[in-house]
């Protein structure tokens, strides 16, 4: 293990347990809670958002504003609405299927993102290039939170993985693999109140986890 891996492993730890903008601070539920009734669907959003939030810290990194002007915030806004059009502008190209069954929320990209932008602004990180990484830190964490609920929910709702990962890879058509059983469908978990139900767990287990650390220390 190198120097810098229990440095990187602590960030990340931070990230997740202290940082994180859903499972810790409560922000960005929606898509959480409305768009990971699969794995794949999950891990899209997750990398949309990520790729807005660390593009939106960069270039916002190189926009001299003070932190009292009046204009600071429609700037910012404009900047991360910009990066989230050309998100969904690729994503219509690339993954049409998704666009679909995302919904609106491809657009909220621009808030969702917002939200976080603003959340790592008052952090007083010095640097554009410590935002970035901050940014890729907690987007990450997003990401992994994204594609877990997905996981989850699609196993104990339709008993499958990897479904719907064919809208991405064609040569994928079969990807669907069925550990549960071929009758098995748990409709709780596919509705809302699942969802609702999986990220209680999901924060539960976080402060289970960090209420053990804690105690260790």
């Amino acid at each position: 293990m190198t120097p810098t891996s229990p440095v990187l492993f602590e960030k990340m730890h931070r990230a997740f347990f202290q940082q994180h903008p859903s499972l810790v601070h409560l922000l960005g539920l929606g898509p959480l809670l409305a768009i990971t009734s699969t794995a794949a669907s999950g891990m899209v959003y997750g990398i949309a958002s990520l790729f807005v939030l660390v593009c939106s810290v960069v270039i916002t990194g190189f926009v001299s504003l003070e932190k009292d002007s009046v204009v600071r915030l429609p700037v910012i806004a404009t900047i991360v609405a910009t990066i989230a059009t050309i998100a969904e502008i690729v994503m219509q190209q690339y993954a049409f299927a998704f666009t679909r069954s995302l919904g609106i929320f491809l657009p909220l990209l621009a808030s969702q993102s917002l939200i976080y932008l603003l959340n790592l602004e008052l952090t007083k990180t010095d640097g554009t290039l410590n935002r970035a990484k901050n940014a890729m830190r907690i987007g990450a964490a997003y990401l992994v939170a994204l594609i877990g609920m997905g996981v989850a929910r699609e196993l104990l709702g339709h008993g499958t993985v990897l479904a719907e990962f064919n809208l991405l890879f064609n040569e994928l058509d079969s990807s669907t693999i069925k550990l549960l059983g071929e009758t098995w469908r748990f409709k709780l978990i596919e509705l809302a109140p699942g969802a609702f139900i999986m990220l209680g767990l999901a924060v539960a287990l976080i402060n289970i986890i960090k209420t053990r650390k804690q105690s260790n220390t």
